[in-house]
């Protein structure tokens, strides 16, 4: 398109964290242009400068650049670029903003909040916690660069416990010095609305109901922030693919499948499907269970993916792999979604552990689910309406089974309970397959 836009990026560092290496401000010079893709007759506008074609094969920049290569600014020039763009190609048409994960968009409802023609929806979408917070100079200078005269609540610091060293192991609540405001609480009081993935998603974000955090919320300025704008909360749904869900999907030739992983298809199957997030999505624990219940004899294939751009470098997690090769095929780079359906649609159970509520399985484990594979779950809110119980065959309307919420790091009670819900699990379909 016409587009082209060049300003500087003004960057304000915290620093603690960019220290003697940077200067306390910088500014990246960056030209932006658009791009257009109709689709089906939608318009798909996609914007490009130095900056945000960085890192082609994993879009979001490595946390451990962080403190070190201004790369890690990449979604925050993102939204820089897409303010000033919504506002030179859109000027006063009216448009629904609708942006996700609160982290990378906190600029978004701010900028826009004095535009009657724009509305802001902020879509919390992978569970960060509640209390994150950005460098509050960075914010302050961005916004006035933005022309969007907000003005931010003033800092009142956490009350400093006994408590706080805890909670972070919990990764539920997290410790900032002073010159830091809340994401979360930049979205919610600009935004329009409030968007949540499922009903539980929004009671867990609400109080924290029996959590460590649950205590220590009600002492934080983000209780306030939550019931000051519930009135904009609301769920919105997460969307499986019509693909899995069509009343016809092709056949799958369950042998052929697992044949072609070097596994046996006579087998009780055990399906996976996450990013490789080890302590969110629970597989550490995932393969403790693992390991355990074929070391015990357990006659069972496991089918797990864990995307990860990098590979998986984990010793422990490579050993077991290794030690059970005819009973583990592991998987971690990006494959055809056809693939991933054969795979679901060749298992008899699926293995969501997440925990610490960090990250609900919406997506995967509905998609598992769509095609067959029984549950085997955390039992945490933002995944409860996929009903899946502690006591499946005594609930009807059941799906499949629970395993307890998690909030510690390598927790042996969700391994425990991983491995006895696997064992069950294989004896149902061995013993009464009908059920």
């Amino acid at each position: 398109l016409d587009h082209e836009d060049t300003y500087e990026l003004p960057l304000v560092l915290d620093p603690d964290i960019w220290g003697e290496r940077f200067p306390a401000e910088v500014g990246i010079p960056l030209t932006t242009t658009a791009h257009r893709l109709r689709l089906d007759g939608v318009d798909l506008y996609f914007l490009s400068n130095e900056l945000l074609d960085a890192l082609p094969d994993r879009f979001y920049p490595p946390y451990d650049s962080k403190g070190h290569d201004l790369v890690f600014f990449k979604s925050l020039a993102y939204q820089v670029d897409t303010i000033r763009f919504v506002r030179a190609r859109f000027g006063d048409e009216k448009a629904l903003v609708h942006a996700h994960e609160p982290y990378y968009h906190y600029l978004m409802p701010a900028a826009f909040r004095a535009d009657p023609s724009k509305l802001v929806v902020g879509t919390v979408q992978s569970n960060m916690p509640i209390t994150k917070k950005v460098y509050r100079p960075e914010v302050e200078r961005l916004l006035e660069f933005l022309d969007a005269p907000v003005a931010l609540p003033a800092e009142r610091p956490s009350p400093v416990s006994v408590r706080s060293a805890y909670q972070q192991r919990t990764h539920l609540h997290y410790e900032y010095g002073p010159g830091h405001i809340g994401v979360y609480d930049l979205v919610a009081d600009h935004a329009d609305l409030v968007d949540f993935l499922s009903p539980g998603h929004l009671e867990f974000y609400t109080d924290f109901a029996g959590t460590p955090f649950e205590e220590p919320f009600r002492e934080l300025p983000g209780y306030e922030t939550v019931r000051r704008n519930a009135h904009k909360s609301f769920v919105g749904g997460c969307a499986i693919g019509a693909r899995w869900t069509a009343p016809e999907r092709p056949a799958v030739d369950r042998a052929a499948v697992l044949g072609a992983l070097g596994l046996d298809p006579a087998l009780p199957t055990f399906f996976h499907n996450a990013r490789y997030a080890v302590n969110h999505k629970g597989q550490l624990e995932l393969f403790r269970a693992v390991d355990r219940v074929l070391t015990d004899g357990l006659a069972a294939n496991f089918v797990l993916r864990c995307l990860s751009d990098d590979g998986i470098g984990d010793p422990y997690i490579r050993e077991v792999v290794e030690r059970h090769k005819d009973r583990i095929h592991l998987e971690c780079e990006r494959v055809a979604e056809e693939r991933i359906m054969a795979y679901a649609a060749s298992s008899d159970f699926c293995l969501f552990p997440s925990k610490f509520e960090m990250d609900t399985f919406l997506i995967a484990q509905g998609e598992a689910m769509a095609v067959g594979a029984v549950p085997i779950a955390t039992a945490q809110l933002g995944m409860a309406h996929f009903g899946h119980v502690a006591d499946p065959l005594g609930t009807p309307g059941a799906t499949g089974f629970a395993v307890n919420r998690s909030f510690a790091e390598d927790d042996s009670l969700l391994a425990d309970a991983l491995a006895r819900r696997i064992q069950e699990a294989a004896a149902l379909l061995r013993e009464r397959p009908e059920e």
